[in-house]
């Protein structure tokens, strides 16, 4: 069981990777913008913000797409969503910015503080939201710290696990292969064997691997869209993602069971 657990953990980076990215792509920051300001300043500004380096994006949101947005969110709402309508619709025009990294949007808003823009920017989404970015920054961060520590542990539990289970066979064997070696065996000949169960527990590990990562992702997924969207499970789920996985396993399966192997007959034989 821990040879299959660390052939599984082989896909832990990759599905903790893509869910710590979906949680990252929906951090942004709101910039909203002065009545008075006019087109050409929002222009401009936004042409100065895409030219940074650690900027990823700026979309425009005018009145009315603010309105629209509004209706959306509180579509199930009624008394609410009428406050705000197209004849009294107090809503900024903004500026949504997502940077490349979570880390950079300190930086942008600080650039956005500046004096220089006071006349254009009314008020930053960041200066409110600065806590919960943060703690979202450092929720991503430990579990792709953990998902990586988790994978070197199992991995080698396993390799330990596989080596102890052949040197178990050798030993049972020891005899024939000190008879194999005084009739003129080869090192490989008398290897041969051991590497193969090696693969063979490798293949046996990364199906059933595979077997509990499937139906694992199947039932983690509803809960995690409901907070994620779907966005962050789809890449498990289509036919490149999910087979990337699998072959992923399967080559460190392979690489553990043959190395394994080879080491452990090593001890018997006269290289």
């Amino acid at each position: 069981s821990y040879s299959v657990t660390g052939v599984q953990t082989c896909a832990l980076p990759i599905l903790t990777n893509q869910v710590t990215t979906s949680i990252r792509e929906k951090i942004d920051m709101a910039v909203y913008i002065r009545e008075e300001a006019s087109t050409d300043q929002i222009e401009n500004l936004r042409k100065m913000l895409l030219s940074r380096e650690d900027v990823l994006s700026v979309e425009y949101i005018s009145k009315e797409e603010a309105l629209a947005i509004w209706q959306e969110r509180n579509k199930d709402n009624e008394k609410i969503r009428d406050v705000i309508n197209e004849e009294n619709n107090p809503l900024p025009r903004s500026l949504e910015i997502k940077t490349k990294e979570a880390e950079s949007m300190e930086t942008v808003a600080g650039v956005l503080q500046n004096q220089d823009y006071s006349t254009i920017v009314r008020e930053i989404s960041y200066q409110k939201n600065r806590d919960t970015i943060d703690r979202m920054v450092r929720i991503t961060n430990f579990i792709r710290i953990t998902g990586i520590l988790l994978t070197m542990v199992f991995i080698l539990i396993s390799i330990l696990v596989i080596y102890n289970t052949i040197m178990l066979t050798i030993f049972a064997r020891s005899n024939e292969i000190e008879i194999m070696k005084l009739v003129g065996a080869s090192d490989w000949y008398v290897r041969g064997p051991f590497v193969a169960e090696g693969l063979m527990y490798g293949i046996i590990a990364t199906v059933l691997a595979s077997i509990l990562i499937f139906f694992g992702m199947k039932g983690y997924t509803p809960v995690v869209e409901n907070y994620l969207g779907a966005t962050a499970t789809n890449f498990g789920f289509t036919t490149g993602g999910f087979f990337l996985v699998v072959l992923m396993q399967l080559g460190l399966s392979l690489i553990l069971g043959s190395v394994c192997s080879i080491l452990a007959v090593k001890k018997y034989i006269k290289s």
